[in-house]
C-alpha cells in the first residue's frame, strides 16, 4: 500500500549502520492531518525509513520540528509473540520512503511546495533505485 504523509519530525533524523553500501536514516513524523474525536484532536505518529540520497538529505538538513512531505510504501510484517499456549499473532506496519522533501521554513511557501510534491515532481523524487527493496 502506498502513502503520502505531511507532518513534523518528532526527533532529529537518526543515521543507521548498514551491512551494505546503503545510507539509511530513521525518522519519526507526527501527521498534520489532525482528526477530532469528541473534544480532542488525535495525532498519528509514523516511523519512516529513508535510503541513500533521501537519508543523506534528512541527516544534513533536517531537525526536530521541521515539516516534511513523504511518499512511500507501507509494509505489514507479521510475527508470533510468546511461547507455549500464550502465542499471540501480531503485526507491525513499516513505512519506507520513495520520496522525501523538507518543506521551507517560511510557512507562506509551504503550500506551494506541497502542491509540487503531490504531483511527485521529478526534480524532488528519489528514484526507486534509491531503495534497496
Amino acid at each position: 500500500m502506498h502513502f503520502q504523509l505531511l507532518g513534523r519530525l518528532t526527533r532529529d533524523p537518526e543515521s543507521k549502520q548498514s551491512n551494505s553500501d546503503y545510507d539509511i536514516a530513521e525518522i519519526s513524523v507526527a501527521d498534520l492531518d489532525k482528526k477530532k474525536k469528541g473534544e480532542e484532536y488525535i495525532t498519528s505518529f509514523y516511523n519512516v525509513t529513508l535510503f541513500n540520497y533521501s537519508a543523506k538529505k534528512a541527516i544534513a538538513d533536517c531537525k526536530k520540528g521541521d515539516i516534511v512531505f513523504i511518499t512511500g510504501r507501507q509494509n505489514i510484517e507479521k510475527y508470533q509473540s510468546g511461547e507455549g499456549d500464550k502465542v499471540v499473532n501480531k503485526s507491525v506496519a513499516k513505512y519506507t520512503a520513495d520520496t522525501f522533501k523538507a518543506l521551507p521554513k517560511d510557512k507562506s511557501q509551504a503550500p506551494q511546495a506541497v502542491e509540487t510534491m503531490a504531483g511527485v515532481d521529478s526534480a524532488f523524487k528519489s528514484s526507486n533505485e534509491d531503495s534497496p527493496f
